[in-house]
């Protein structure tokens, strides 16, 4: 079943629910989704479809979590899964292997990486989010899919351009042909943040000016990372109509989003997912 969630798709099946974006809908060799809360099996404050890496949470809890969303998604296994341990930055991985899940998450600690790449069929490409952006991209052309982690680090440090550069690098990819969404996020009136923020887009004034605003509370502002994301694609070659922006706001729908701003570290995480067939 799909519904409408503010401009983005909702879908419902078996009990899972999870997010798709008009723009990659019309093509049929990719499958791409964003997880919400609901239709997993975690307890307590994880409850229930979590993905988080690190925590308390029994990893067979989410093991089985993967297995109910990839299979309401449309991909076949989780044998063939590309995890990395997220550390706000703009490192960004290509993808060639296909690993399982348990062989994903004995290597965490060596995947730091906060984008990845492939243009590998059915390898299934994660990142982690619970506020922080997920931004999906697709050369249709190339068949080339990338998926990248972006809080206010990732994109003060430019991760969208970094996948950019590296998916026209490696694969001969025309960033006017490049399709991205991004996705579920804390919106900008949600997201109070502190002047070192300010201070980190200074060098910036293409974001400065149009991702800041000040807020009621003195040396605070309000921060746009929808905005700032897409301005950093645009300027990296994306065509703006090739960019669509959800406004869906992970912080005032926590009833079905995990967010860090509402629950700190007594959450769990959702997904992005993107995968070529």
């Amino acid at each position: 079943m799909k519904l409408k969630l503010n401009n983005t798709t909702l879908n419902v099946k078996d009990n899972v629910i999870f997010l798709t974006f008009p723009i990659f809908e019309k093509y049929n060799f990719v499958q791409h989704a964003f997880s919400t809360k609901i239709g997993g099996v975690s307890k307590n404050e994880f409850k229930s479809m979590n993905f988080r890496l690190f925590g308390n949470e029994d990893k067979e809890n989410i093991f089985e979590n993967y297995r109910r969303l990839f299979y309401a998604i449309g991909i076949n296994s989780c044998d063939s899964i590309a995890l990395s341990s997220q550390k706000h930055g703009n490192l960004v991985k290509i993808v060639t292997e296909k690993k399982s899940i348990k062989e994903n998450y004995e290597e965490l600690e060596k995947q730091e990486f906060d984008g990845l790449i492939t243009n590998v069929k059915n390898i299934s490409l994660v990142t982690h989010h619970a506020d922080c952006t997920p931004i999906f991209f697709l050369d249709p052309e190339k068949k080339v899919v990338a998926v990248a982690h972006s809080g206010w680090k990732g994109t003060a440090k430019e991760i969208s351009k970094k996948i950019v550069e590296k998916m026209s690098l490696e694969f001969s990819c025309n960033p006017k042909q490049i399709i991205c969404a991004i996705g579920p996020t804390i919106a900008q009136n949600c997201y109070e943040v502190s002047a070192d923020v300010y201070e980190a887009f200074k060098s910036k004034s293409f974001i400065l000016h149009s991702s800041f605003k000040k807020s009621k509370n003195p040396d605070k502002y309000m921060f746009s990372l929808r905005t700032a994301n897409k301005e950093i694609l645009k300027k990296s070659g994306i065509l703006e109509k090739n960019i669509f922006i959800s406004n869906v706001c992970t912080h005032c729908l926590n009833k079905i989003f995990f967010s860090h701003r509402v629950s700190g570290n007594k959450r769990g995480t959702m997904v992005a997912v993107i995968s070529l067939l």
